[in-house]
């Protein structure tokens, strides 16, 4: 019942912040005066963190995970000082001291020894920050988790949009965004007008599906471009990428070099889209989130002229880190020292954030994402701040991406397995939807149909979507982005069976499974 006014609550913090926000900006000297300084600091950036956000709130579910593992802060400030940051937690971690990603979005209770907790995602919200607007998670494994964001972790942020900036040579840069118009898109743009980087153009994707999503966001965008004086945003969908084209086309031949934050598909098809029609997109910089850039993207997006720089983080975790250019590996990224802690715990990747102002307080929670850990010197600027940890062919396995367009596994398998054998026959198991990748990495879905039934090959792509999009409201933008994108086909064939001799609803074809042989060029 509280739900309205406290969302006009926010609102009114948010306008009375936003101009204090664009206007107390900051310079790439602060920023790095600010993220060395962390990195110095980091044991004492977590007992802080631990001591404001779990010490003094009786409903976190870490006071209970360090109750159940015989441990207080006080034995966590001991532990800091003998084993260090990552020392520490790893100890935690074996002693319990974790969060699964199903006990995290409260799929799942956490059981340590004798004792069940049934956490809720709300439950790891920061209780001393006040929200002024929210935004959501993709929605894995059902419904989303609401993500309250504010003025002061927009303010946060600001340091890593410019180091990045700084690092890929793109501070002085025209920053153009092509993004769906979702609420969390304004943290980002934000983020780096305060950073004295006002946004020289908005591309929108996609508008939200519903009149209260997009009154929402409508809302959020309207008071951050009164505050800032932003440009209006113009709609560009990712499936008719020629509108932002002609911008950069125009940009090079006044000698300006644009860099574009959107996602990795995006920009495989804005580059194809210009090697087909002898362009060069030398000169343009791709800062790219939302879903993995894959070696074959990057070649892609490469043999247009452009750089590919890709960012990593989540709703929950902005911000993890960012790539250099000295970088090995296509997704590789140094960690923000200062700002995250990872450890690793039976096959998982558990994070710790230290910063001050948190989305959601993460102390060793699994957010769903695996990568390759390392350490080492590079010459770049992250290396001299102190951010020498790496992450590599970073992977979700609960979820399928494509567009910055995220489905939970669990509703897909719902489709396959129910919706479709009621429409067109069949039963659960005789409809497969496979990931599969072109030469330029992109996605490519088939349905593989058991070729015993008939049915009309047309219908089902669309079928499969719209039934999708009647799960949740807030899928139908996503559902009209691949329609658009005709992401699907059809192929009666029997199903993939995978390495352990499984047959799934979801089969992901690797570079080096055979089953890619099996699904038709």
């Amino acid at each position: 019942m509280r739900v309205l006014p406290n969302k006009l609550a926010g609102f009114c913090r948010f306008a009375l912040a936003l101009r204090g926000l664009v206007r107390d900006t900051i310079s790439l000297d602060d920023a790095v005066d600010r993220i060395r300084d962390g990195v110095s600091r980091r044991g004492e950036r977590l007992l802080t963190m631990l001591a404001r956000t779990v010490q003094s709130n009786p409903r976190s579910p870490y006071r209970s995970l360090l109750s159940a593992a015989g441990c207080e802060i006080g034995d966590v400030a001991g532990l800091v000082q003998r084993e260090g940051v990552e020392g520490t937690l790893a100890i935690l971690a074996r002693a319990g001291v974790h969060v699964t990603y199903d006990e995290f979005k409260g799929r799942a209770p956490a059981v340590r020894g004798s004792q069940r907790f049934q956490f809720q995602p709300g439950d790891f919200d920061d209780p001393l920050r006040g929200a002024t607007f929210t935004t959501t998670t993709g929605g894995t494994r059902g419904a989303p988790t609401r993500v309250p964001i504010d003025t002061a972790l927009i303010a946060e942020l600001t340091p890593y949009w410019l180091v990045f900036l700084a690092e890929h040579a793109c501070l002085d840069s025209p920053l153009i965004f092509w993004t769906p118009g979702h609420a969390g898109v304004a943290a980002r743009y934000l983020s780096t007008a305060r950073g004295g980087r006002i946004y020289a153009h908005w591309f929108v994707s996609e508008e939200m599906h519903s009149l209260k999503d997009r009154a929402y966001a409508g809302a959020v965008h309207w008071l951050a471009r009164r505050a800032a004086r932003f440009p209006q945003p113009r709609r560009a969908s990712f499936s008719h990428p020629d509108v932002v084209l002609d911008q950069l086309t125009a940009d090079l031949a006044e000698g300006r070099t644009p860099c574009v934050n959107t996602t990795p598909s995006a920009a495989v098809k804005l580059s194809v889209a210009a090697q087909r029609s002898g362009t060069s997109l030398g000169g343009v910089t791709f800062l790219l989130g939302s879903e993995p850039l894959t070696e074959a993207r990057r070649r892609t997006i490469e043999a247009s002229g452009a750089v590919a720089a890709p960012l990593y983080g989540s709703t929950e975790a902005p911000w993890v880190g960012g790539q250099c250019r000295h970088a090995r590996g296509s997704d590789e990224i140094h960690v923000l020292a200062d700002s995250y802690a990872i450890v690793e715990s039976n096959d998982a990747m558990l994070l710790t954030s230290l910063r001050h102002t948190l989305p959601k307080v993460l102390v060793n929670v699994d957010i769903g994402d695996r990568a390759v850990v390392e350490s080492g010197r590079y010459d770049c600027l992250y290396d001299r701040l102190g951010c020498r940890v790496r992450l590599h062919t970073i992977r979700s396995t609960d979820k399928i991406t494509e567009f910055g367009v995220t489905f939970a596994l669990p509703d897909v398998f719902h489709v396959l397995e129910a919706v479709l054998p009621a429409r067109f026959g069949g039963h659960a198991g005789d409809y497969q939807l496979v990931e599969d990748r072109d030469a330029h990495g992109l996605a490519r879905y088939t349905i593989l149909v058991n070729p015993a039934l008939t049915i009309d090959a047309r219908e089902l792509p669309g079928a499969f979507l719209s039934s999708l999009g009647r799960l949740r409201d807030y899928y139908g933008a996503m559902t009209s982005t691949w329609a658009k994108e005709q992401l699907i086909r059809v192929q009666q064939a029997p199903p993939i069976v995978s390495r352990s001799g499984k047959v799934l609803p979801f089969h992901r074809v690797t570079d080096a499974d055979p089953a890619a042989l099996r699904i038709a060029r």
